[in-house]
């Protein structure tokens, strides 16, 4: 019952009040976006997804995401907490699909444990795994997506290992959904600007395995553009804008 207070209240408090919040001690900078889903086959748009950043003067930062996919009927709304160096703190997270309201969870970090409690159609399930201290949380809105290479350090072209805790195993007895913890290939590529509607950035070009392309923002590790071969589909920044 409070996760589903909880998303009400993400629902209706929309993402144009934070402006408003500029003399707030705890809020030093805040942004607002927006993402188109492409078909890079026919450039039709299949999905959007905006989103809105709070960063706190002790340098935390919180991403709260509105993703909808109409042609399936799927919805989330997710917030995710980072720490300053962008180490994911907690995730929630509640789904709709063409029966309704699918599931809600929540994924908590202390120190090196995941742990998620999620609720469902069919009821509850709890989970704990552990992460190392360098790794990424995947709820899947695009927004996140921006945020899996906050501790790459690498040169031009060297591949390193990284750890994700992945939102995706559906429990079968609950229907919420937790999460599986991996690894993943991830290649820093390079320096590029890149231009989309949203304006021109300078951005840091990452690949994740083999065929996902990811320019990211440097400043606040936000997505710019997210090729992604396997579904022919690209994701652009379309809207962004901060405060400073």
């Amino acid at each position: 019952m409070i996760y589903r207070i909880f998303a009400l209240a993400v629902l209706l408090g929309g993402f144009g009040s934070f402006g408003a919040q500029a003399d707030n001690a705890n809020i030093v900078r805040t942004a607002t976006g927006e993402y188109s889903y492409i078909n890079q086959d026919t450039d039709e748009i299949v999905g959007h997804e905006n989103w809105s950043l709070l960063i706190d003067r002790d340098g935390s930062r919180t991403f709260t995401i509105a993703q909808r996919w109409d042609e399936r009927d799927y919805v989330t709304r997710t917030i995710l907490r980072l720490d300053a160096n962008l180490r994911p703190i907690e995730t929630y997270q509640t789904r709709w699909d063409d029966k309704g309201w699918a599931s809600s969870g929540v994924y908590t970090v202390v120190e090196n444990t995941v742990t998620a409690v999620v609720t469902g159609r069919g009821g509850r399930a709890t989970q704990t795994l552990e992460v190392p201290e360098a790794f990424s949380m995947v709820p899947h809105p695009l927004t996140t997506d921006g945020l899996h290479f906050w501790y790459v350090d690498a040169p031009v072209g060297e591949t390193i290992k990284g750890t994700v805790y992945n939102i995706r195993k559906r429990d079968e007895l609950s229907g919420g959904v937790l999460g599986v913890v991996h690894t993943v290939d991830l290649t820093f590529l390079g320096e590029d600007s890149l231009t989309t509607e949203a304006g021109t950035f300078d951005t840091k070009h990452f690949k994740m395995g083999e065929d996902s392309d990811f320019w990211i923002d440097a400043r606040d590790g936000v997505l710019v553009r997210l090729s992604y071969g396997p579904e022919g589909t690209r994701y652009d920044l379309t809207a962004y804008e901060r405060s400073d």
